[in-house]
């Protein structure tokens, strides 16, 4: 059965003639160059404009993104800089205080008798008014406080007062 149907099947192939192919070459005109910036128009609308106008778009796009992002960061930086200056200065007063306490502490020992506590003065005030000093120098961003010249001079009074105060007690001891 096979072999029937491809016998019949090579039997109108055989009788079927090839179409014979007839093409005729004509050379286009070339034409004015108004004709051919005419012809390629088209395609450049297609093409070209698009693609323009999408680029066109991106770079604004991105910079206004740019823009946006720029003033973010200077925003943000500036109140962490705001927020770190004002750990500092809390820092720096958290270290004023603990001394002043400390001299606090040297001059309001009551408990004890009147030459132990001049002994303690004697032997802990010259330290305690010596960190304070210390912890006054290191104070960067305390520099406005100290600026004032009344509160310079209080403060720089009570530790002449304190030290000579040491001198005297520590003249009467010994």
């Amino acid at each position: 059965m096979i072999l029937h149907a491809a016998s019949i099947a090579t039997f109108f192939v055989a009788q079927t003639q090839q179409a014979q192919c007839a093409v005729q070459c004509v050379q286009a005109a070339l034409g004015t160059w108004w004709d051919r910036l005419l012809q390629f128009l088209p395609q450049l609308i297609v093409s070209v404009i698009p693609v323009a106008g999408g680029v066109w778009i991106a770079d604004r796009s991105f910079r206004k993104t740019k823009k946006l992002t720029e003033e973010s960061f200077r925003a943000t930086s500036e109140k962490d800089h705001e927020r770190w200056v004002l750990d500092q200065k809390k820092a720096e007063w958290s270290q004023l205080l603990k001394r002043v306490a400390e001299v606090h502490r040297v001059l309001r020992v009551v408990s004890t008798t009147g030459k132990e506590r001049a002994e303690l003065i004697v032997e802990s005030l010259k330290p305690a008014v010596h960190e304070l000093i210390i912890a006054q120098s290191n104070c960067v961003f305390l520099e406005t406080f100290f600026a004032d010249q009344e509160r310079s001079k209080k403060f720089f009074s009570f530790l002449y007062d304190a030290d000579r105060i040491s001198d005297k007690i520590s003249g009467l001891l010994f």
